[in-house]
């Protein structure tokens, strides 16, 4: 053991060796280790070289802890960002229900007012004139006993036929405002159909994007994570190089330790160059996240935007549909009061003529700009209170018909 200790602590610089000594300093001067100075025997080269090795592992150590730390940040990061789109495709789930259920209303009030159009056309047919109502009064008259006919005078038939005609003019206007509101009702179902199904294209419109947002955040995370594998697949090589040096380096001999500083050389490039790497993969991945940020901004703040006007298609309906039961109860008490008028009934007699019919609501304006549904936000309240308030006039509308039929 003298002997082969007495080998190893010779000069480097009295081998004769000139590449040898070449090589040492080449490698006291990529290490930075003042050391090689002091202790020229191989000893202290090997020495000097295992605590370069251990302190370039060392640093590559705590680079591989911080791009772990990185890791689950951006793990954490991805985590929220699928929760915030799972949240946002339940909210289009219970839209679409919305808008299917609102469907649904609107095709049960045009039958509705189908059936409407349908019962006042057999109700009141069109005008005969003077001979044909005559006509059929003859037919009429015939059908009664000459008793009964002898018992009428000239004067009883006039004033008949005179109410009669009255009752059909009067019966006439009625089924002619009718149509009228019938196919303003129609007009108007036709337009909140349009805008509803503006508002859908918009939220499948939205929902893609999202959705190919989400994509291609998960496509970059995938990448982030391939390239922190081979980092730290990089890593284990060099910490297994270094390894290697140190075992080579205790049964150290010229060509293997010439070997060996080429190997440090070498580690030492890589390292440069993977850090740099490193440092412009940072930059890109946080350009990409904050560009993914804005992309969700936008994406909640146009569905905050249809969520209102959607809300306000829905108070827009119920508010047609109160003022559609007002206006037809204004117009079944302006005949019945008529008809009492002309034959001299008391009003007392139908109490559905003393009742007070509620006013109607003003429509709302519903602009297609996003501009003016933003500042429109501030109304929806009201909006909300109108809504109620017509739904109660609605029902109430509809216990007073029910009154009236049963009278």
């Amino acid at each position: 053991m003298a002997k082969l200790s007495g080998l190893f602590s010779d000069s480097w610089q009295g081998m004769g060796d000139n590449q040898f000594a070449n090589t040492c300093k080449a490698l006291a001067t990529i290490c930075d280790v003042p050391l090689l100075d002091g202790d020229n025997s191989l000893h202290g080269v090997s020495r000097s070289a295992g605590k370069a090795s251990f302190a370039v592992v060392s640093d590559l150590e705590r680079r591989r802890e911080t791009l772990e730390k990185k890791n689950l940040q951006f793990r954490t990061k991805n985590e929220e960002l699928e929760a915030e789109v799972k949240c946002i495709r339940e909210k289009n789930k219970q839209l679409e229900i919305d808008s299917s259920s609102y469907k649904n209303k609107i095709s049960s009030l045009q039958q509705a007012n189908n059936q409407l159009y349908a019962t006042i056309l057999r109700s009141f047919p069109n005008a005969l004139d003077n001979d044909t109502l005559l006509e059929r009064l003859n037919k009429s008259l015939n059908s009664f006993s000459n008793d009964k006919i002898s018992s009428l005078s000239l004067n009883e038939l006039r004033s008949k036929f005179r109410l009669l005609e009255i009752d059909h003019r009067s019966s006439l206007g009625l089924a002619n405002r009718f149509k009228r509101l019938f196919l303003n009702s129609k007009e108007k179902i036709n337009e909140l159909r349009t805008k509803i199904s503006g508002l859908i294209d918009d939220k499948d419109r939205i929902s893609d994007q999202g959705a190919k947002a989400l994509a291609k955040f998960q496509e970059t995370l995938l990448e982030v994570q391939l390239e922190r594998d081979e980092a730290i697949r990089k890593n284990t090589e060099l910490c297994e190089r270094e390894n290697q040096i140190r075992s080579r380096l205790l049964i150290n001999n010229e060509d293997e330790f010439a070997w060996a500083a080429k190997i440090l050389d070498d580690a030492r490039k890589d390292l440069g160059v993977n850090v740099n790497l490193q440092v412009e993969h940072t930059a890109l991945i946080r350009d990409m996240i904050s560009d993914r940020e804005a992309e969700k901004e936008e994406l909640a703040k146009n569905l905050s935007s249809r969520n209102d006007k959607y809300s306000r298609l829905k108070n827009q309906i119920k508010i047609t549909v109160a003022n559609f039961k007002n206006d037809t109860m204004h117009f079944r008490n302006q005949t019945i009061q008529m008809v009492c008028d002309d034959h001299s009934i008391p009003h007392s007699d139908y109490p559905c003529l003393l009742e007070e019919i509620p006013k109607n609501i003003p429509s709302l304006t519903i602009s297609d700009s996003e501009a003016d549904d933003e500042e429109s936000d501030g109304d929806e309240g009201s909006d909300g209170d109108k809504s109620s308030d017509a739904d109660e006039e609605g029902n109430k509308s509809d216990e007073d018909d029910e009154g009236s039929t049963k009278k």
